[in-house]
């Protein structure tokens, strides 16, 4: 199937391919809900250890420190998704946020992320974690 909608997606979206193609913004890659109608967008995400968050647009990892720290551009792909959804106080800084929710924005301590317990109201927590993200004995 050829794929006609890459070339009107911006570089900050995501090309779903399956029909019908459509452009999502590339903050809703890999971030554990299907939003292409084939859910090619929950395919070959990058598994981080617990320590570090998803840079899914240039597909690498980085320190959770990083993520909600106000400083944009961790990711350095020009998508500044290290800092997009983070919640305006500063609860947040240095610990995994998890995606907006009932309640809005809430995060939950670092050794809670990748821990096998689904501790965000989404399970975000739990979502593309590597083999090697668990608890060190």
């Amino acid at each position: 199937m050829h794929c006609t909608i890459k070339d009107t997606c911006t570089e900050n979206e995501f090309a779903c391919c399956a029909m019908p193609q459509t452009c999502i913004h590339v903050s809703k890659r890999c971030d554990g809900h299907p939003d292409c109608a084939d859910g090619e967008d929950e395919n070959n995400c990058p598994s981080c250890a617990r320590d570090e968050f998803a840079c899914v647009k240039s597909e690498h990892c980085n320190p959770a420190n990083k993520r909600c720290d106000g400083v944009a551009g961790d990711c350095e792909d020009g998508s500044n998704l290290d800092e997009i959804g983070c919640s305006k106080n500063t609860t947040c800084i240095g610990k995994f946020v998890c995606g907006t929710s009932r309640g809005g924005v809430s995060c939950v301590d670092l050794e809670m992320h990748c821990d096998g317990k689904k501790d965000c109201l989404n399970g975000e927590d739990e979502m593309n974690c590597s083999e090697f993200s668990g608890k060190k004995i």
